[in-house]
This record gives C-alpha cells, sequence and structure tokens, in this order.
C-alpha cells in the first residue's frame, strides 16, 4: 500500500489498511494546523491571565450585568426574612374574619374575644375568607429543600398479554415492578 504524504500533514492512506499502523494512521484525526503548516492550536487563555488580575478585558455590558446581579443580591438579601416567610406564608393559605360593626361596615377581627362574641351572635355579623394554600409554592419549597422527585418510572413492558400469564409470572413481574418502585 502507497501512501499519500504533503509537508506538514499526516499522511493519508490509499486503499485499505494493510497493518496495525496503517490502521491507526487511518482512524486518527490529522493534527490541528496553525497558520504556517505548525501543528497545535495555542490559542486561548494562558496561565495566569484572569479577570482579576487585569490581563482579560471585560466588555461594558458584562460589568453592566455583573453590577445589576449584585445590587439584586444585596436587595433579596436584605429582605430574605421577610420573602421566606411570604413563601411560607403562601403555601400555607391565609383565613382571616370580618365583622360587621354598628354601621354595617366590614372590618377585620384579630381579638378572639371579639371573634366569639360575633361567632354566637349569627352569620349576619361575621364573614370568613380565605386564600387556598398554594401547591405550587409548597411544591417548590419541598423540592429546594428535598431535591425534586423521580418523574418517571423505568418499566419493561412486554407485548404478551396479561391474561395469557400464569400466576407465577404475574407474581414475579409485580414484584419486579415493586422492587423498581422502591428504588
Amino acid at each position: 500500500m502507497s501512501d499519500n504524504t504533503t509537508p506538514g500533514h499526516p499522511p493519508t492512506l490509499i486503499g485499505p489498511p494493510q497493518s496495525f499502523g496503517e490502521l491507526v494512521i487511518a482512524t486518527t484525526s490529522p493534527a490541528k494546523l496553525k497558520r504556517g503548516g505548525q501543528p497545535g492550536n495555542k490559542s486561548g487563555r494562558k496561565p495566569g491571565q484572569t479577570v482579576a488580575s487585569g490581563h482579560i478585558a471585560v466588555s461594558k455590558k458584562v460589568r453592566e450585568k455583573a453590577a445589576l446581579f449584585a445590587a439584586w443580591k444585596e436587595a433579596v438579601s436584605k429582605r430574605f426574612d421577610r420573602l421566606v416567610e411570604a413563601q411560607l406564608s403562601g403555601a400555607e393559605g391565609v383565613t382571616h374574619m370580618q365583622a360587621r360593626d354598628s354601621k354595617g361596615k366590614w372590618s377585620p377581627v384579630t381579638d378572639p374575644e371579639v371573634m366569639a362574641a360575633k361567632l354566637n351572635a349569627g352569620e349576619d355579623t361575621y364573614r370568613l375568607s380565605a386564600i387556598a394554600p398554594s401547591a405550587p409554592i409548597l411544591k417548590d419549597i419541598l423540592d429546594r429543600m428535598f431535591g425534586q422527585a423521580k418523574q418517571s418510572v423505568d418499566l419493561d413492558v412486554t407485548a404478551r398479554p396479561t391474561a395469557s400469564l400464569s400466576d407465577l409470572e404475574l407474581s414475579e413481574q409485580l414484584t419486579a415492578i415493586l422492587k423498581k418502585l422502591d428504588q
């Protein structure tokens, strides 16, 4: 077998490889060549070049985005406790009571004694309002705490109908499914 060689390029084989060496040459990709025929790709960041060291220029757009992100993190960190409480309240839902005063106007009631008195006075003197608990907020909180639940179960499905299976085969398949669910 003959090979075709070009200066600066690896040899290319003509015809099927006849030896292990020729097989290696035929299956390996040629080295990247820089301008001038030199092998290798030497572009990219050099060791020690970082943004912090000042060796790499950062665009104005990237600097602005970093400044906005830092401002956002600072604002959120100042209100973090309140944001967590609001998220938990949304997950729990909100219930409150309103009572009709002597002029017929509805006002919120927080005193337990007034609540009991209005409840005993009859349905025309109070109303209860509720914001239902939010399942998506609760799911988000639980996913952040414990990780997301497995979304699918891998099952082996056979083309054979279960009516034609024996009791032993059915129990074996059921046991296999239960083992997968426990994982």
